[in-house]
């Protein structure tokens, strides 16, 4: 700053000089030393005037500069915006698909022309009443749920609704330690039941016949209850892990792998009626 004022007041001083000279001349018309002073004035003042242009036009160029670089700065931050809109904009279309794709594998688990089935998304988990282990589910009465009704995955059977409010409802989960659930083996006639044990990954099988086999990776399905609740019939529920106790022991225990996670439910069916004919012939369990 200071070095600039003192550039300004020598301009100043030399172009005060030189006006100065130019007047004295004009008005005498003298020569020489007047004539001599007034050249040399106009070789200092010269090359300090094409100093200053050149300064202005070097403050020029940096403010064109700058504004460039102001204007690429909002292009780039309006890129940066736009980026973000179609991200969140696939993540919706990826999400779209997903539920999609979660609603499909249901319909074909319990078909549409024999069953009638509501989408529910859910909405939370935890515990309910009698029950530890319950989710809660975004459809309601006015959507058409009703008490007792099967829920289900893409993969098998969840649970039953308990609770029904006009927008939502509650489901007991199959590994609830208060829920058993009647099941056969598939493939076979052979009947018992399950009985959930709070364990995500582990559910209780034991079978009416002592004597009846337990093979390993067999798989549970639903034995059915009369209308269809609160469990409807042959729906995959698990394959067998491991058993506990001899052929002939009464209290022999097969253990259970869930085909649902329950820790990853998402969208789920709620199986609200059926044919009654289709109640006799239970479904075909999904490969796994």
């Amino acid at each position: 700053m200071r070095d600039s004022g003192r550039v300004r007041l020598a301009l100043a001083l030399l172009l005060a000089v030189s006006t100065t000279f130019l007047i004295i001349g004009i008005r005498t018309g003298e020569e020489g030393v007047v004539a001599a002073a007034r050249a040399a004035a106009l070789e200092i003042v010269g090359p300090i005037q094409s100093g200053t242009k050149s300064i202005g036009q070097s403050v020029r160029n940096i403010s064109d500069n700058l504004s460039r670089i102001a204007s690429r700065d909002e292009e780039f931050e309006a890129l940066k915006r736009e980026n973000e809109e179609l991200k969140f904009k696939l993540s919706q279309t990826d999400d779209l698909r997903r539920r999609a794709a979660a609603i499909d594998q249901i319909l074909k688990l319990v078909p549409p022309q024999s069953y009638r089935v509501i989408p529910a998304q859910v909405i939370a988990i935890g515990n309910s009443g009698d029950y530890r282990w319950t989710i809660t589910i975004d459809s309601g009465k006015a959507d058409g749920i009703i008490l007792y009704s099967t829920v289900v995955a893409g993969t098998g059977l969840v649970g039953s609704i308990v609770q029904v409010s006009d927008d939502f409802a509650v489901v007991s989960l199959i590994i609830d330690p208060n829920v058993k659930v009647g099941v056969r083996l598939a493939g076979s006639a052979e009947i018992g039941y399950l009985s959930g044990t709070g364990d995500l990954n582990e559910l209780k099988l034991q079978l009416f016949d002592p004597y009846a086999r337990m093979p390993l990776g067999a798989t549970i399905v639903s034995w059915g209850s009369e209308t269809g609740k609160p469990y409807m019939p042959g729906l995959p529920i698990g394959r067998i892990t491991s058993v506990d106790g001899s052929l002939d022991q009464l209290n022999r225990v097969g253990y259970v792998l869930p085909s649902v996670d329950v820790s990853n439910l998402d969208i789920v069916g709620v199986v609200v009626s059926a044919k009654r004919d289709v109640l006799r012939d239970p479904l075909q369990p999904l490969d796994e």
